[in-house]
């Protein structure tokens, strides 16, 4: 699926919108300098524009990837 919104959040942090809630992996691509970690975090509602991660509790939802650069 792709976002139905790509918006950023008051502290810059880029937000994608699926417009649904979601249950499946992830797969994208993404190209960065080597040893740049792009840090994904997972909720449902937004508090005041930022991503709201309280109602997930203990949850950790959140994938981190470390780039590997150009090979």
């Amino acid at each position: 699926m792709a976002p139905v919104a790509i918006t950023r959040s008051p502290s810059g942090r880029t937000l994608l919108d699926f417009g649904q809630n979601l249950v499946g992996r992830l797969r994208f691509s993404m190209q960065g300098p080597a040893g740049q970690t792009i840090t994904l975090r997972h909720a449902e509602v937004l508090e005041n524009g930022e991503l709201c991660t309280r109602p997930l509790r203990n949850a950790e939802a959140t994938t981190a990837i470390l780039c590997a650069g150009r090979a």
